[in-house]
């Protein structure tokens, strides 16, 4: 078994990279990020949760994550992306550009 799901999570971390860079997430400047990147990133948690939910059927993949475990890892992943995301849109904006206060 130990082998068997060796296989599942590099499948799993393929399908899941291939469907970020599917949806473009690896064209764009990580430090802007705006609504429809959020709508993208959404859209990739979503997918790649269908593929890893359905996929094993089609794939013939001896292990297959219980769905509770899928669902967890869209959720978390999709906060984790646009946390990050935000967090780097956020310093840009506030250490990387220049102030313009008036005093």
């Amino acid at each position: 078994m130990g082998a068997s799901l060796g296989a599942v999570l590099l499948w799993v971390a393929a399908l899941k990279l291939a469907v970020l860079y599917a949806f473009g997430q690896f064209e764009d400047s990580l430090s802007y990020f705006s609504t429809p990147d959020l709508r993208r990133i959404l859209g990739v948690c979503v997918a790649s949760a269908c593929f890893v939910a359905f996929g094993y059927e089609y794939v013939a993949m001896p292990w297959a994550p219980p769905r509770s475990v899928v669902l967890i890892d869209a959720l978390l992943g999709g906060l984790i992306l646009c946390s990050g995301r935000l967090g780097i849109r956020f310093f840009r904006e506030r250490f990387l550009t220049p102030q313009t206060r008036a005093r």
